[in-house]
């Protein structure tokens, strides 16, 4: 699975592309 990398609390870390797109959705609303 291709993964993303996220920056949260200034620490990366490799994210599911499920997980990206649940994320962007909340993002949107």
């Amino acid at each position: 699975e291709i993964l993303f990398y996220d920056l949260v609390n200034g620490v990366i870390k490799p994210t599911s592309v499920k997980k990206w797109y649940a994320i962007r959705e909340l993002l949107k609303s």
